[in-house]
């Protein structure tokens, strides 16, 4: 284990010592199948033109960055252009329960408006600001996959093709010919990115990313939902985990805090983590309930220093523990953000009673408290079940999708509310991640902060569940 000492202000001659970013293996959580991230973790960052070459390429996702409808981005800007005015996309929110969503919080509809007498259909291609379709090398993802989720009532759904366009040459399958059954049901379907005309050369010059075509004689009954589309490589991992200092350059040691014995209080560490999520499974009806959550198992035989102290309902082992006096542990907080890291001014941390703030005397519970396995819930006097606790819950994909805004899906922002999924229509989806997490600890204690005393944790845990 590598330690990276704090270096204290006023030269205080306590140690203040870094968290060990440390992996659960083996808990058994019924029902639930455990991610864990040991291959991923402090990858160093690698740069790309845009988003291209990212292990998913989201091109109409809510989770996965990559094309952009937002001409800031020319890399990765995309338009969507519809081939027959007979033939229309509805957006479609998924406000409860009943109108079940695969992945985010809406999915599009297509259909046609009338017979189609001859093909009709839409396709997203690469774009600049003229009208046309430009060309991207996209040859990092061969012997990958063009996934995407589809449902359908209608068994003639099955004649429609998927395409996608390389060195001006379209290669198309059918919904049928890739596995789609039309019982009503989301279904993810597979298009590989390999054989006949898709080559690593060919690819090079793609533009258009998905294409959508009806044959002749189409009925506008036929109607076809789809979701989160998406370019993957040949083989991904399911979550990364890098950690980066304040700056955003990749870092690769232990979390570490700036503390000034009796003037720090609540402090955020020096380094953040980046969380992407590059796949998310699927169930018979929909994505699989699912999250990402954060948590310590401090009396775990692992743990060093190993937490010994009373575990009750007003004493949890979560936190840094004292090194020389392992009944003693220093509460820490966390903190996410979608899509982009907070600024420095930010991410101040301010306790009002219970409630942990980002402005003095505030109310709104924008840092929550770390859990710990051991933790004791305070309302119920139990220890608290993951699988149905939320309050260490980073991001929720969950079955729960009630308000355009809050209490649904998405990143917890404050106390059990999760939102953050644009409420725009197609070409205003703006991906959920990367998320950036923030580590907070209570350094305001001049009884447990003490001269020449260390405190840390090797089993600060980020972990994907989904059931």
């Amino acid at each position: 284990m590598v330690l990276i000492f704090l270096e204290f202000l006023l030269n205080f001659s306590i140690i203040p010592k870094v968290l060990n970013f440390g992996i659960l293996k083996n808990m058994k959580i019924k029902n639930i199948w455990l991610v864990t991230l040991v291959a991923v973790l402090f990858v160093p960052a690698v740069s790309f033109a845009g988003n291209i070459g990212k292990n998913t390429y989201g091109i109409l996702s809510e989770n996965f960055s990559g094309a952009t409808y937002d001409l800031a981005a020319p890399d990765d800007y995309v338009k969507m252009f519809i081939f027959s005015e007979t033939f229309l996309i509805d957006t479609i929110y998924a406000s409860s329960t009943t109108i079940p969503t695969p992945e985010g919080m809406k999915f599009i509809r297509t259909y046609t408006t009338t017979k189609t007498l001859g093909w009709s259909g839409w396709g997203i291609c690469f774009s600049n600001s003229a009208a046309g379709a430009v060309q991207r090398d996209m040859q990092d993802y061969y012997e990958g996959n063009l996934k995407f989720v589809v449902r359908s009532t209608i068994t003639a759904a099955g004649t429609m093709t998927v395409r996608i366009k390389v060195n001006s040459t379209e290669v198309f399958r059918t919904l049928t010919s890739m596995g789609f059954v039309a019982d009503g049901t989301w279904q993810e379907l597979t298009f590989p990115l390999s054989g006949g005309v898709i080559t690593p050369t060919n690819l090079q010059k793609t533009d258009y990313l998905f294409m959508v075509i009806y044959p002749t004689n189409m009925s506008p009954d036929v109607k076809v939902d789809i979701d989160n589309i998406r370019w993957e490589k040949k083989t991904i991992p399911t979550m990364e985990v890098k950690m980066k200092d304040r700056d955003g350059n990749p870092y690769t040691g232990d979390l570490s805090f700036a503390v000034e014995r009796g003037i720090t209080k609540w402090q955020v560490a020096d380094q953040y983590f980046e969380v992407m999520l590059n796949d998310l499974p699927m169930s018979s009806s929909a994505t699989a309930n699912g999250w990402i959550q954060i948590y310590t198992d401090n009396t775990n035989v692992s743990a060093n220093p190993r937490y010994t102290g009373l575990i009750d309902a007003d004493n949890s082992p979560s936190g840094l523990v004292d090194e020389s006096a392992t009944t003693v542990v220093l509460p820490m907080c966390w903190r996410v953000n979608p899509r982009e890291p907070f600024t420095d001014d930010e991410l101040v941390i301010y306790q009002n009673e219970g409630i942990l703030t980002n402005t003095p005397a505030g109310t709104f519970r924008c840092y929550l408290w770390m859990q710990d396995v051991e933790t004791i819930d305070k309302n119920t006097s139990q220890k608290i079940d993951f699988s149905t606790n939320t309050y260490a819950r980073v991001w929720n994909h969950g079955e729960e999708a009630t308000t355009n805004t809050a209490n649904g899906r998405g990143i917890q922002y404050q106390e059990a509310i999760f939102a953050g999924y644009s409420v725009g229509l197609i070409d205003g989806r703006t991906p959920m991640f990367p998320i950036y997490l923030y580590i907070g600890g209570d350094f305001s204690s001049s009884v447990k902060v003490l001269k020449d005393h260390a405190y840390s944790t090797n089993m600060l845990t980020i972990e994907l569940i989904y059931e």
